[in-house]
This record gives structure tokens, sequence and C-alpha cells, in this order.
């Protein structure tokens, strides 16, 4: 993500205490934050007309900028005082430099206060001493003379860039992001439609598409980046829990489950269950083996076609869904994480719930839709992917919608109480 960062300098204090010694530690700490492979932030420090070709008009061409950055950064020493009470120091007032003053308040107009950062040098006077509107804001302090040292000017500045990268990052992070970049659910919903598109098309990663799939999508709604060394103590596996390997692939590693297809002579290969995680903590998995009547040995329910199996597909996604859950907490994914869960290309299946339910005439064929896509869910909390409990409440609502699909009233795997029936 590409970041502006304004900096409003005043130069009526000595620049090497003031403005130079700003401009560089806020240099440093954008340079920081851009090669820090832990966020995806290129952040570009911009001032005055630095940029802009010819005569320009140079306030407009600085309120522009303004209008157009994503983060103001103002200093705010001070540089002068009132000549009311100057026989009582307490009571003088002192000022900041009236044009960044100027361009703070057009900057809170444009921007608001969350994106606004103030700097002082407080060696000409406390922040208490500011006028009213701007004393209650939190602004970074350093003290520094202008016959400070070398070290001395060094010291201030390491520490004055290091203040500047924590504030920007929380910035960057609180502010600019859900600005600039994607909702954290709009996010989720490009991934899940972007996943399940390629399971319905077979191009994820060569999984078969001669039947139904599920299809789970886990995306935690910060967006992290993990190093790679990190996911090779978590390789997901397929729902299903069977993998035939699991290996780096690109920005992510994927977990494969292949079986012999048992209509072809030949033995050939099928692959039927797929998961992947990427360096952002997003778990995708898709299978195909569930809902592949072929794949199952039971005479009677290949007599009955398509079909649904109640409790397998059931407990296949609850149990993937506290595998993923693990996988996560061990990356220490920040919370909260959206859940996914999708039937897709089940038109003409009816669920099975055993024989008896048939013969009722209960099961319905799904005849209105190519897939059944669930409510996203929000996970707050971890403990509500720890175990196979938690898990079945916490897709109950998830489950009755599909059985409701399917003609029945509501899923017949809980008991009264809402505990999911292993």
């Amino acid at each position: 993500m590409q970041v502006t960062v304004f900096y409003a300098w005043q130069d009526d204090r000595p620049g090497k205490s003031n403005r130079y010694l700003i401009r560089d530690a806020a240099k440093e700490a954008c340079r920081r934050i851009t090669e820090d492979p832990a966020n995806d932030y290129a952040v570009a420090l911009d001032e005055a007309t630095r940029g802009v070709p010819g005569m320009c008009d140079i306030p407009n061409t600085i309120l522009e900028k303004i209008q157009a950055c994503d983060v103001l950064l103002a200093d705010l020493t001070f540089v002068g005082k009132t000549d009311a009470n100057k026989d009582k120091d307490d009571d003088v007032k002192l000022i900041s430099n009236p044009n960044v003053l100027f361009e703070l308040g057009y900057g809170v107009d444009a921007k608001g206060f969350d994106r606004i950062l103030g700097v002082m040098n407080v060696a000409y006077g406390e922040p208490e001493r500011q006028m009213f509107d701007v004393k209650r804001r939190w602004a970074i302090t350093y003290s520094l003379r202008e016959n400070s040292d070398k070290p001395e000017m060094q010291a201030a500045r390491s520490r004055l860039s290091k203040e500047i990268e924590n504030a920007l990052l929380t910035i960057l992070e609180k502010a600019v992001s859900p600005e600039k970049g994607e909702k954290a659910w709009e996010r989720f919903q490009r991934i899940r439609s972007e996943f399940e598109s390629s399971v319905r098309e077979g191009s994820f990663h060569g999984l078969s598409h001669r039947s139904g799939a599920i299809a789970i999508t886990l995306v935690p709604d910060i967006a992290q980046t993990f190093d790679h060394s990190r996911l090779q103590g978590c390789p997901v596996l397929p729902p299903g829990g069977m993998a035939d390997r699991s290996q780096p692939r690109g920005k992510s590693r994927v977990s494969i489950f292949e079986t012999a297809d048992p209509s072809d002579a030949r033995g050939l290969q099928i692959r039927c269950g797929v998961a992947e995680i990427t360096l952002e903590g997003v778990i995708l998995a898709a299978d195909t083996f569930c809902l592949d009547p072929r794949m199952h040995s039971s005479q009677e329910s290949a007599q009955l076609g398509t079909i649904i199996p109640s409790h397998a597909f059931e407990r296949e996604i609850i149990e993937s869904v506290v595998r993923y859950g693990a996988a996560l907490r061990s990356l220490e994914a920040s919370l909260p994480w959206r859940l996914g869960v999708s039937l897709l290309r089940v038109r003409g299946y009816r669920m099975y719930a055993g024989i008896s339910a048939f013969i009722r005439g209960l099961p319905r064929e799904i005849d209105h839709a190519d897939d059944l896509v669930a409510d996203p869910i929000l996970i707050r909390n971890p403990e509500d992917v720890s175990d196979e409990q938690a898990v079945g409440r916490l897709l109950k609502d998830a489950f009755d919608y599909v059985w409701r699909e399917c003609g029945f009233e509501n899923s017949m795997n809980y008991d009264a109480e809402g505990n999911w029936r292993r």
C-alpha cells in the first residue's frame, strides 16, 4: 500500500535541532516501515513544493498536498510568545509557527485528528502551554537545544525516529488502512468468491470437479504476513484429514489427497482433497471425496444417486475447522477470523439421513441452486474453534441452513441442548 506522509515544518527555530532533525528522523522511520517484510506499506515523506515543477502557487500547492496525503506530520514547537503579562513568564502565551497551525487546521478538516501526528521540541516550552484546542491532543516530544553536541543530536534523532515509527504504524493500521484498503468483510467476500469459483471450475490446484464439493474458507480480518518457515510447522490437511503430500508452493503451502478412481480399471489417480494456507494466514480447503457417490462402497447409498451424507459432511467440516483454528493459533494470527462453509455443485443432490427418511419422502432434490453458501461466521474467541463441540455449536446455523434447503426443519445431528452428536 502506497502511503504519503506530508511534513509541515517551520524554520523559526534552528534547523539542526528542529526542521532537519525531525525530517531526517521521519525519513528513517518511513524507510524502516517500508523495508519491514511484516507489513505491506510503502511510505514516502513529502514536504513543501517538492516534486512540483515551475513557479507554482506555493500556498495552494501545500494545501493540495495535505488534501492528498495520508498522514500529516506537523512541527508544533513554540517559536514565539505574546507580550501580555510579560512580567509573569508563566502567564505569557507561547505560539507555534502560524503557517504550521494553519496547515494543521486544514489537515484536521481534511483528514481528522486520527491521521495527524504532532511533534514538539519542548526545549522551547511544554505542550501544556499550547492553545486550548491543541494542548489536549497528544504529540511526540523531545528536548534539544541548538548548542547540543553531535552525540546528543544523534541520540535525540534516533529516539525521535523510533517514536515516529511507532506512531505512524498505529495511524496506518487503525486509520489509513481501513480507509484505503478493503474493509475486512469485503476482503473476506472477495477471497471466498475467488476460491469457490476456482473450485467450481476445477482450477483449484487440480482438484477434481466431477462431483459436488465441500469448500471451507478461513480468513483473519487483519492481513499479516508470516514467514514461510512458520508455515512449515502447521501444514493444513484437506477436509477429511487425509494428505498424500504437503509442500511449499509459491506464497503458500498446499496439502493434497489423491485416490484411485474406482470407475477406472487402470487405477487412474484423481485429486479429491486440497488445502492451502497462504503467507497471510488465509486457509482455503476443498473436498470432493465426501460428495462423490462413486467413492462410497455402500450399495444402499449408491442406489440413491447423488447424496449429501448427513453426518459425514458435518463431521468432515467440524474436524477441519478445529485443525485450521489450531493452525492459525500456532501462527498467532490476530483475531477476529471469518469462516465460510459452502457446498458447491450440488444441484440434484439429496440429504441422506438414513433410508427411513427417503421412505417418508422428506428429502427433496436441490433444484433451485447450484451451490449452498452459508452466511459467514465471525470468530472473535479462539475458544470457539478449540474442539469439536465448540465448532459444532458455531456451525449449527450453517448446517441447519443446508438441511432446510434439503427439505428438513434443521440438522438432525444435534441434541435438545444444541450439542453436536459425534
